[in-house]
């Protein structure tokens, strides 16, 4: 039986998470964003929505979970969690704060949702700026270097 989240999250969203999740098994198949989001069309939806249920349990909502969460480096402890954080989330910002807001090991939880996020969002330029001032030299030419291949991938149709 397939378990369906409460409707207070966009389908949109969570059809976004199994592309996705897709996304990752088809890229490293040597596909693109566009094979992954066909995937999904066709059948991954339903298919991961079924693995994701059976194996995490995720039908909460951050305010039924933030009175008693503390820090679960486990999988079962941190990924639902932050898939919550972005499916009730309006926009970047907004999911990584929520994610910051549950406490516990607010790091990891920051990280998973804000990747999550960024893929859906963008990370908006203003917060990318500031963050920016904060590298050091050396992971400077490191994040150019990731944005120089990272843009080669999407003008090549790879990403």
């Amino acid at each position: 039986q397939i378990r369906v989240n409460t409707p207070t999250y966009p389908p949109e969203r969570i059809f976004f998470m199994y592309a996705l999740i897709s996304f990752s098994f088809t890229l490293f198949f040597g596909g693109n964003l566009q094979d992954a989001l066909a995937s999904a069309v066709i059948g991954l939806f339903l298919r991961c929505m079924d693995y994701v249920s059976r194996y995490y349990y995720w039908d909460f909502t951050l305010d039924e979970i933030r009175p008693y969460y503390a820090a679960d480096l486990s999988c079962e402890g941190s990924v639902p969690q932050a898939i919550v954080c972005f499916l009730e989330a309006a926009d970047y910002e907004d999911a990584v704060r929520n994610a910051v807001s549950l406490g516990g090991d607010a790091d990891t939880q920051g990280a998973i949702t804000g990747s999550i996020a960024e893929a859906y969002w963008g990370v908006p330029i203003e917060l990318e700026d500031k963050a920016f001032t904060y590298l050091l030299p050396k992971l400077e030419t490191i994040y150019y270097a990731f944005n120089t291949i990272k843009n080669k991938k999407v003008k090549n149709g790879a990403m």
